[in-house]
């Protein structure tokens, strides 16, 4: 890696590390609240009473009683031609079929459904909306549409594995597993591939913003915001073509309260040991709006997961200001 590559990614690191501990007592009281809206205490038995922290849930009787009021359907959007003609009216038409199945088939009430209730429990919602053309191009989204690509990506994990000696003692299984996959490709049981709009949401302290910015709400004056991503050790080094084996992994503690575990989980504190393909990692997932670029790393690692990159949309609210009619990827 270049030398100039690495003082980038170190200072991106300082970065990411700065911003976790300025929004640290934020994220906690947004986790605080969705426990307190669940209303379990997970550290008694479930069987018992005492696994109910509250007699009567007032909290998320009121939020369940909102949220049909802000949200209840899926919006149906129409197309209105600005000038007579048979077949801009044919145009007008397809084009509104068209979004609303799109739009269908991301599953967008489901997903807004669940963002709004984030945001009447945690201050803000977050969804993260993509246009599917590539997988080990487009940005990562967990909600992708599933076809043959998906399974190719599991097909490279595999064999990768099948060479790796660390991993001999499961050759057997993973030799079966990629024989019933590349059996299951050849009799065509998906598409082969499949382009489309995606839709995920994102949970509020995986959202890290520049911390120059005085509240959330501020975000369109932000130098960069960044995804953390939980993902699998296996499924980075797919998707991204990189050896992780050396990276700092994080790991559940096996003596931890369950809330204890929780906690750990969502502020993704990372410990080094021994790796294995489930074990998950932290990958960050950067857009910075001063060069315009979009950076990818894991946190622990020492080089960029994918090359740096601008995408090939992005809006006038954030991000990119020279191409104010160009609709973003990611928001």
């Amino acid at each position: 890696m270049p030398k100039n590559s690495q003082a980038l990614q170190k200072k991106w690191t300082a970065r990411i590390t700065h911003a976790r501990a300025h929004w640290a007592t934020f994220h906690k009281r947004a986790r605080h609240n969705r426990n307190t809206v669940a209303g379990f205490n997970w550290n008694a038995d479930p069987t018992g009473k005492d696994f109910y922290s509250l007699r009567t849930n007032l909290i998320h009787g009121t939020i369940s009683a909102v949220l049909p009021n802000v949200y209840a359907r899926n919006p149906e959007i129409s197309t209105t031609p600005t000038h007579s003609g048979t077949d801009i009216k044919l145009f007008c038409k397809t084009l509104e079929k068209v979004t609303n199945r799109a739009l269908e088939h991301a599953q967008l009430k489901n997903r807004a459904k669940s963002t709004v209730k984030a945001a009447l429990t945690s201050s803000f919602g977050i969804l993260k909306v993509m246009y599917q053309r590539d997988p080990s191009k487009d940005s990562y989204i967990q909600g992708r549409i599933n076809d043959a690509q998906e399974n190719l990506l599991a097909i490279h994990e595999l064999e990768k594995d099948l060479h790796d000696n660390d991993q001999a003692h499961h050759h057997g299984a993973k030799r079966a597993e990629l024989e019933e996959l590349i059996e299951s490709l050849q009799e065509q049981s998906e598409v082969q591939s499949v382009e489309g709009l995606v839709i995920d949401r994102v949970l509020t302290e995986n959202l890290l913003i520049d911390p120059s910015i005085c509240e959330f709400w501020d975000y369109t004056d932000a130098d960069w915001i960044c995804q953390i991503i939980p993902m699998k050790r296996g499924q980075a080094e797919a998707l991204y073509k990189k050896n992780l084996a050396n990276v700092k992994i994080y790991q559940l503690g096996q003596d931890e309260s369950s809330h204890k575990k929780a906690k750990r989980l969502a502020s993704m504190q990372l410990d080094a040991g021994p790796v294995s393909d489930d074990q998950q990692i932290a990958v960050l997932e950067i857009w910075d709006r001063t060069t315009q670029r979009v950076y990818t790393m894991v946190e622990g690692a020492t080089e960029w997961l994918r090359e740096p990159y601008s995408p090939p949309r992005a809006g006038e609210r954030w991000y990119y200001r020279r191409y104010p009619t160009e609709s973003r990827d990611s928001s």
